[in-house]
């Protein structure tokens, strides 16, 4: 029995359903491709609008020093920690102070994780002592 590919009719053959698969795979192709795009390209809902909270410099002081009483460790937030307490004093300066001295002293031990650990969670009960109301 002869190959298909040897008789110059095979040959043609061949090459026909060569080109036919190519075309149809890149046809398919491009259908994958501009469902894709329609999808993932369609402009956005200008209509609606997300209103994002903006925290106040002691709920971001807060919420670096509960990642510390977890366990994290000191990463480059750290360095924006001057910053937030320099925003503290003006809203309140007792909490400045405070946050303040818990930075000199996660400054120091900044290697020490226990120590690191510690002092977040000693800061923030103190900042739990300052905000609950007294009768």
């Amino acid at each position: 029995m002869a190959k298909i590919t040897t008789t110059p009719a095979g040959m043609l053959l061949r090459g026909t359903l060569r080109r036919m698969i190519t075309w149809r795979g890149t046809a398919l192709k491009g259908v994958l491709l501009a469902l894709i795009m329609s999808t993932a390209c369609s402009p956005p809902d200008r209509g609606k609008v997300v209103a994002a909270k903006e925290f106040t410099p002691l709920e971001r002081a807060r919420q670096m020093l509960e990642g510390y009483a977890v366990g994290d460790r000191v990463g480059s937030e750290f360095m924006g920690f001057h910053l937030l307490q320099e925003e503290l004093v003006a809203k309140n300066p007792a909490q400045a102070e405070l946050v303040g001295a818990a930075l000199a002293a996660i400054e120091k031990s900044m290697l020490q994780p226990a120590e690191v650990k510690a002092i977040a969670q000693r800061t923030l009960a103190e900042l739990d002592a300052q905000a609950a109301p007294t009768h």
